[in-house]
């Protein structure tokens, strides 16, 4: 605004200059053209120049109210100017304002929310403490209470284990066991070790294995050879006879009853008849071992070894007895 109030002064001024200019000229024309002039012409030309004095005077008292009226006017836009800026700014910092505002309700509330969330995790970490301390007493109960059933459980087994070997040692004695051998010897008259060779042998022996081509015979196992001999041999674990000898004893071993004869353990098939070859049992009690069995020191302990099983001997009262043990 201000630059276009200055280009108006200046185009007014330029504009006065060349009116001005303009009538000095054509006064010059005309008095050239009368010849100098008289009296009347230089008359008529010294009251033109008063009237061009006259008109510049008053284009100059008409440039000065123009200059005035310029200068009100600018005056009155910068003061608009100003009064709008100043309505900018009041509002650009009250709107500042509003959102700093704003936002400090937002952090707070943020805030708000983070502490109840951390509030309510900490709240659920001493609930799952509590719960998992409950678990914690009620599994040590719980174990505690199984193992005292089980202390309780072994007990009573070994006390019965106790009363059936009394029974067994009890049994055998009415049987006339004495020492590891029955009265009269007769029973083993056939026994022969593992390892032991024969040419032929009896007639009586049946086929109990004929893949491995094993017989049997009162109680002993044999093995035929590429020779045409036989070899006496360990039971194999599986084969069944319809009988045993005169001479086998009993031993339980918890609720299943096993047949023991010269080193030998069957069960019953109940639904066969037969007597089956198995494994010795661990911890049944016998009241021998055959021939063949060495000694042996197992961590300082003394073990006798038969047929690949160990037996631990101990003496229940006055008889020396031996048990299945598996190292």
């Amino acid at each position: 605004m201000r630059n276009y109030f200055k280009i108006l002064q200046r185009s007014t001024i330029a504009l006065l200059l060349i009116l001005y200019t303009g009538g000095i000229l054509t006064d010059a024309a005309l008095a050239r053209g009368r010849g100098g002039g008289g009296g009347r012409g230089g008359g008529r030309s010294i009251q033109r120049s008063g009237s061009v004095s006259r008109s510049r005077g008053a284009a100059t008292s008409r440039s000065g109210r123009t200059t005035r009226q310029g200068g009100s006017i600018q005056g009155a836009n910068r003061s608009a100017n100003l009064e709008s800026r100043q309505v900018s700014r009041d509002q650009r910092q009250s709107t500042r304002q509003g959102q700093r505002t704003e936002r400090q309700g937002e952090r707070q509330e943020l805030q708000g929310d983070r502490q109840g969330q951390r509030t309510e995790r900490q709240g659920e970490r001493q609930e799952l403490q509590g719960t998992r301390q409950e678990e914690r007493t009620e599994r040590q109960g719980t174990r505690q209470e199984e193992r005292t059933e089980r202390q309780g459980t072994r007990q009573e087994e070994r006390t019965e284990r106790q009363g059936e070997r009394q029974d067994f040692l009890e049994d055998n004695r009415y049987y006339g066991w004495n020492d590891g051998w029955w009265y009269g010897g007769s029973y083993w008259n056939s026994y022969y070790p593992p390892g032991f060779w024969f040419a032929t042998i009896t007639t009586t022996a049946i086929l109990v294995d004929a893949a491995n081509d094993v017989y049997y015979d009162n109680g002993v196992y044999y093995q035929g050879d590429d020779g045409g001999g036989y070899t006496v041999v360990s039971a194999p674990s599986g084969t069944a006879v319809t009988s045993l000898p005169e001479g086998f004893i009993t031993t339980p071993v918890g609720d299943q009853i096993y047949y023991y004869y010269l080193g030998t353990f069957y069960i019953l098939d109940e639904a066969t008849g037969n007597y089956v070859v198995v494994n010795p049992p661990a911890d049944a009690i016998v009241p021998y071992l055959p021939e063949g069995y060495t000694k042996v020191q197992r961590g300082g302990t003394e073990y006798y070894l038969f047929a690949g099983t160990y037996y631990l001997p101990y003496y229940e009262g006055d008889r020396l007895v031996f048990m299945v043990t598996y190292l």
